[in-house]
């Protein structure tokens, strides 16, 4: 989503019906929405100088955070610590491996399994120095600014239930879950 803005999910039943609870937050003082690495720069210059974790608003997830966290810290100068999770893609047709005109394998509907963004991150107070004032710069450009200075920027896989549901279907796929107590 990119704005400033956190939810927590809950796998309960609010008063009206539905299954999903979604629990808002924003930076107090904010007059007008503000980009995810703004806020992050904002409360450092507030003095709040501890590590933080930051989670966009549209995952739903069973992340153990006490576990990132703990990996985060145990990682010697992190910067930041980036939730991975893994998506995998299934190719309908073989795959070849190529050598200029020639087939030097071929694999019949492969597939593969590739480690994405999953939205969730632990920064060091260090990871707001990379931070630009006053432009738009997500948490992707914080991570490449960091591994560009030459920070550690580390991984954490999360191995537990995650879903991006920033998309209608994921959304809806994510009311299915939640119905069949997949969050539980």
């Amino acid at each position: 989503m990119g704005l400033n803005r956190a939810a927590t999910y809950q796998n309960s039943k609010p008063a009206g019906g539905g299954n999903l609870r979604v629990i808002t937050t924003s930076l107090a003082g904010s007059q007008s929405p503000i980009w995810v690495a703004e806020a992050l720069n904002a409360w450092g210059k507030r003095g709040l100088n501890v590590d933080r974790q930051r989670v966009n608003a549209d995952i739903l997830t069973k992340c153990d955070f006490r576990a990132m966290w703990a990996f985060h810290r145990a990682q010697v100068k992190a910067a930041m610590t980036v939730g991975v999770s893994l998506h995998q893609v299934e190719i309908p047709y073989g795959e070849f491996t190529l050598r200029g005109d020639r087939v030097l394998r071929v694999d019949e509907k492969p597939r593969k399994e590739y480690p994405i963004n999953a939205g969730i991150y632990v920064l060091d107070p260090t990871a707001l120095e990379a931070i630009p004032a006053d432009e738009y710069f997500d948490a992707t450009d914080l991570i490449r600014a960091l591994v560009m200075r030459g920070s550690v920027v580390a991984a954490y896989t999360i191995r537990e239930y995650w879903l991006d549901v920033g998309r209608l279907d994921d959304f809806q796929k994510a009311e299915r879950d939640v119905a069949e107590g997949l969050l539980e």
